[in-house]
């Protein structure tokens, strides 16, 4: 106990056994479920910065993911790309955490001429609202140049909460002084 510390709680059951004045720390238990939506349609491989727009995802889904680690927070991933959706159930710890990290970084991005239909954003948010039952904070990462998408985005606000991350290219934000 020091002062300024609320008396409301004090624990006056171990202070009366040990003669000074102790206080009930709390400690929030949670458990949160992080989904990563994560499109890798072709134009998150361009950019001309320092990273891609895919690399800048990973790097987002890293940051995000190791604090859900450190909370003890599930974390897991859908991600575009392949045939058909891949979905990574979530789970808590750090080697979870980086098996997701390591399919956002691995994972070959979609090939336009061979599969057109392969990186629709509808579809994999439609994915996470089939697969994913618990309320659960769904983080949308992509450029959103893909139409169609708006009405799974919603449906799939009425259940999680949803923060739709985009990712832009340097080049169109801040051009170099060169292509002005």
């Amino acid at each position: 106990y020091v002062e300024g510390d609320d008396p409301r709680t004090v624990d006056w059951n171990v202070t009366a056994r040990v003669g000074r004045p102790f206080i009930k720390r709390f400690v929030e238990e949670r458990e949160r479920t992080l989904v990563f939506v994560l499109d890798l349609s072709p134009s998150m491989a361009g950019g001309l910065g320092a990273w891609s727009l895919r690399q800048a995802a990973a790097r987002y889904c890293a940051m995000l993911g190791m604090v859900a680690s450190d909370n003890h927070d599930r974390v897991g991933l859908v991600i575009g790309g392949a045939p058909r959706p891949r979905y990574v159930v979530p789970q808590a710890g750090g080697g979870h955490v980086l098996r997701v990290l390591r399919d956002c970084v691995e994972l070959p991005c979609a090939d336009l001429s061979s599969q057109p239909d392969s990186t629709n954003l509808g579809d994999l948010i439609t994915t996470v609202n089939a697969r994913v039952r618990r309320r659960s904070v769904v983080f949308v990462l992509s450029d959103f140049l893909t139409p169609g998408y708006e009405h799974a985005l919603r449906l799939s606000a009425r259940h999680h909460d949803v923060v739709c991350v985009r990712l832009v290219p340097r080049e169109l934000v801040d051009p170099p002084g060169r292509m002005l």
